[in-house]
C-alpha cells in the first residue's frame, strides 16, 4: 500500500529508509543462512558532509545526498539492496556476493562518486568522497547485528586513515 511504501522509504532519495532497509535485510539474511551463501554487507559514509552542509547549506546537502544516492543506484545491481540509514549514511546488502566482490563493487562505487561533481550554487563544481567499509556473511555468520557491526569499525577506519577509501577489517 502507498502508506507501507512511505513508512519504508527514504523520501530525498527515493531509497528504502533505515525501517525499511532493516527489514529487506532481514529477510536476505534468513535467507541466505538457509542457503548458506556468503553474503556481504557495505556501509558508505559520506566525508566531510557537515562542512558542505556548513559551507552550502541544507538543501544544497540534500543535492548533495541524491547525487550520492543516484551514484551507488547506478553501480549496482538490481538484485542489491540500498537505502538511507540516517544522516549521510547508507548501508547496502550484496546477496550471494563474496567479500573480494564487495569490495570491487565498492571501490567501483567510490571512484565513481569521486569522478563525479556536482554543481553548486555559482556553478561551482563540488568533489564529494566517502568511506566504504565492507563485510561479509562468512567472517562474522548470518547475524544482521554483527555483519552491520563490523562493516561500522571497516567504515571507521576508512575515516582515521584519511577518507575516500574502501576498507575491510582485514584491511585493519
Amino acid at each position: 500500500t502507498k502508506i507501507e511504501k512511505l513508512s519504508t522509504t527514504d523520501e530525498l532519495t527515493g531509497l528504502f529508509n533505515r525501517r525499511g532497509v532493516n527489514q529487506i535485510i532481514d529477510l536476505q539474511m534468513q535467507q541466505a543462512k538457509l542457503t548458506q551463501r556468503e553474503t556481504s554487507l557495505i556501509m558508505v559514509d559520506i566525508d566531510n558532509f557537515k562542512k558542505i552542509n556548513d559551507r552550502y547549506g541544507h538543501h544544497q546537502g540534500d543535492v548533495v545526498l541524491k547525487h550520492v544516492a543516484d551514484i551507488l543506484r547506478k553501480n549496482l545491481r538490481i538484485s542489491d539492496v540500498i537505502g538511507r540509514y540516517g544522516g549521510e549514511e547508507f548501508v547496502i546488502l550484496l546477496p550471494s556476493t563474496p567479500i573480494e566482490s564487495a569490495v570491487e563493487v565498492a571501490e567501483v562505487c567510490r571512484k565513481a562518486l569521486e569522478q563525479s561533481a556536482i554543481k553548486m550554487k555559482g556553478n561551482e563544481p563540488l568533489h564529494v568522497y566517502a568511506c566504504f567499509g565492507v563485510s561479509s556473511t562468512d567472517h562474522v555468520g548470518y547475524d544482521y547485528l554483527d555483519l552491520f557491526d563490523q562493516a561500522d569499525k571497516a567504515l571507521y577506519q576508512a575515516k582515521r586513515n584519511g577518507k575516500n577509501q574502501v576498507r575491510t577489517v582485514f584491511t585493519l
